[in-house]
């Protein structure tokens, strides 16, 4: 599970975060597909959906078994940095290895760069967000300060697909791992939700506007800004128009960059 899996006991959630557990075979895929389809009000933000099972275009089938009612969702992600990567996650031998397992990353964009492609120790030493593919992020690892960087907060969904499960940054359940359902970076500036606006469907006037897909951003479905959760655990609203350079530095936990002033 990533990060909303994580925080199921915090959240008083246990016998969510639990289901599955001490099982194996049929009886595990059928806990793990229950445990996908249980909604939860705090992971919703009430001006865009209800906390209720939704279509899903994709689930880990090799796992668990499909949620006859729907998937939980969320409205939400986890800041994951300003460095994009990506990695396809090990075979199912990890059950048996981990944490020798073969960890591969098949895409990356570097704050600082175009697409690149490194091994998995030097992707792990590059991601500085607050989660990452097997993230054990700690609080001394947010040098820049609890007050100065982003935990989680709203993200940008395509309104005409709020209901669907078919856009790739929404297909899934909120308790998965590393994905676009559940993470977002700040190197891309915020947006709001824009009808017929989502992965695979900008135009290049899009792309030229975003410099990336909006799939990869924070935003939501209110007018003027979104909600952030800072390390420190205060929430902030955040205007769309706030200078990128600072949104993006609020996603590093250890950029070392004193030019920009918080704004909060």
């Amino acid at each position: 599970g990533g990060f909303f899996y994580s925080i199921l006991p915090y959240l008083e959630q246990q016998s969510i975060h639990q289901l599955g557990a001490g099982l194996s075979g049929w009886d595990k895929r059928q806990a793990l597909g229950e445990q996908q389809a249980h909604p939860l009000s705090v992971l919703h933000c009430p001006s865009r959906r209800r906390a209720i099972g939704y279509a899903a275009g994709e689930f880990a089938s090799h796992h668990s078994n499909r949620p006859p009612g729907g998937m939980a969702k969320t409205d939400y992600a986890a800041n994951a940095g300003t460095n994009r990567f990506f990695g396809a996650g090990p075979g199912s031998g990890c059950a048996n290895t981990y944490p020798n397992c073969n960890w591969q990353v098949y895409y990356s964009h570097r704050d600082s760069g175009g697409p690149y492609f490194p091994d998995f120790p030097t992707m792990v030493e590059l991601s500085d967000g607050i989660v990452h593919v097997r993230s054990e992020v700690r609080p001394a690892h947010v040098r820049d300060g609890m007050s100065n960087t982003y935990l989680a907060g709203e993200k940008y969904l395509n309104p005409n697909n709020y209901y669907t499960g078919i856009a790739p940054d929404d297909n899934n359940s909120a308790y998965q791992g590393f994905d676009y359902d559940t993470v977002r970076w700040t190197r891309h500036a915020p947006y709001r939700d824009t009808p017929d606006l989502q992965w695979g469907t900008e135009t290049n006037q899009d792309r030229n506007e975003f410099g990336g897909s909006p799939s990869y951003r924070f935003g939501s479905a209110h007018p003027g800004s979104f909600h952030m959760v800072l390390c420190d655990g205060s929430v902030q609203s955040v205007s769309y128009s706030i200078d990128p350079a600072i949104h993006r530095k609020l996603g590093a936990r250890n950029s070392g960059d004193t030019r920009y002033d918080s704004p909060f």
